[in-house]
């Protein structure tokens, strides 16, 4: 994403493919094609923000010790990708610690999402059993068991 304000990220992003047409009198031509750019912009803006979250919450030295970066993570031909990998640095070797994914849906169910994390993650590491999983969702994750941890949009967005 790239952008720290999620306004102008969308006004950058898909609002300016449409600008000019707007400017010209068109915008309710151009509702639904901005309708539809806008779960794909929002699936993004929604996954920074849970990168951001699980960085305040390492910065608290809430997801372990010597935790030393958060990102996404991607097999080189753009599969298993995985929106948040947490490192830490026990011993001058970067190690995954957390895995987790955000879903831009009400609900998710947290033991279906850990079984697909897990999958991806065996790529990252052959121990995915030591991870913690983060199961993020915009209202409610069910299915929560030892291990995961579930993270909803109030928690994202909490001051």
């Amino acid at each position: 994403m790239g952008f720290v304000n999620p306004f102008l990220a969308f006004y950058l992003g898909p609002l300016s493919r449409y600008r000019a047409d707007i400017e010209l009198g068109a915008g309710p031509d151009v509702v639904q094609a901005l309708y539809e750019a806008m779960s794909e912009h929002l699936g993004q803006v929604y996954e920074e923000a849970f990168r951001d979250h699980l960085r305040r919450r390492a910065a608290a030295r809430e997801l372990g010790p010597r935790v030393v970066a958060v990102g996404p993570w991607w097999k080189d031909d753009g599969q298993d990708e995985i929106d948040a990998v947490v490192l830490a640095e026990p011993a001058r070797t970067r190690v995954p610690v957390l895995v987790g994914e955000a879903e831009w849906s009400r609900t998710v169910d947290a033991e279906r999402l850990r079984a697909r994390l897990s999958r991806k993650a065996a790529k990252l590491t052959g121990d995915v059993d030591a991870l913690t999983y983060a199961v993020c969702a915009r209202e409610e994750v069910t299915h929560v068991r030892e291990g995961v941890l579930p993270i909803t949009a109030a928690d994202v967005f909490r001051p």
